[in-house]
């Protein structure tokens, strides 16, 4: 097991999750870390530690204020010290859409259709207070395979004509966004969970 983090027990014990055991779960493609916290009552929470310079949290309790303002379920923050790249939330279980159709891939298109209900909802309300998706943000998200996954691959790739292949298809779409709308990054079925076990309500 990997050294927890620094800082760790202090901002445990400050949220009021003192003694609660403490459980690494498996991160994502970034430098954030997560555990588990379950305390003697039965309660369970997940504890997100990014940061600062290589990640910042801000901008994800942002998101997350904003969604559940705007009546879409998103983990209920429970504690944060963002500066120092601290987050305890609600925790969602482990309950991931895509686990849930391995085991029950008769019910596909229900549980996609559910996951785009959400997206149709999320389109019918204003815009949120973010930065704009706009054609460099594009270009960032689209670069992430000729900096990670083509080196780690020992791939040789002309990184000038692919950003500006890129370039040329997306600026049509760009210039034809008349409506702004949220943009929710990375959603697919490895990221939603499915609360109750149903696949009707994806988060």
């Amino acid at each position: 097991m990997s050294e927890l983090p620094e800082g760790l027990d202090e901002f445990v014990t400050a949220s009021g999750w003192g003694g609660a055991a403490i459980e690494p779960i498996p991160g994502d493609a970034s430098f954030r870390r997560y555990f588990r916290l379950k305390r003697a009552d039965g309660r369970a929470g997940m504890l997100m530690y990014a940061p600062l310079p290589h990640e910042d949290p801000q901008p994800f309790l942002d998101v997350a204020r904003w969604l559940r303002e705007n009546g879409m379920r998103a983990p209920e923050i429970l504690a944060q010290h963002p500066r120092e790249g601290w987050v305890l939330t609600e925790d969602f279980g482990n309950d991931r859409m895509r686990d849930w159709l391995d085991a029950n891939p008769q019910d596909e298109r229900k549980a996609y259709e559910g996951a785009v209900d959400a997206l149709i909802d999320l389109h019918r309300r204003p815009a949120g207070p973010f930065p704009p998706y706009d054609l460099p943000t594009y270009l960032k998200e689209a670069s992430l395979l000729v900096e990670w996954y083509c080196p780690a691959q020992s791939l040789r790739v002309d990184v000038d004509g692919y950003a500006a292949a890129w370039g040329e298809v997306l600026a049509p779409l760009i210039e034809r966004q008349a409506q702004p709308v949220t943009v929710l990054r990375d959603y697919h079925a490895e990221n939603i969970m499915l609360l109750g076990g149903t696949p009707s309500r994806p988060q």
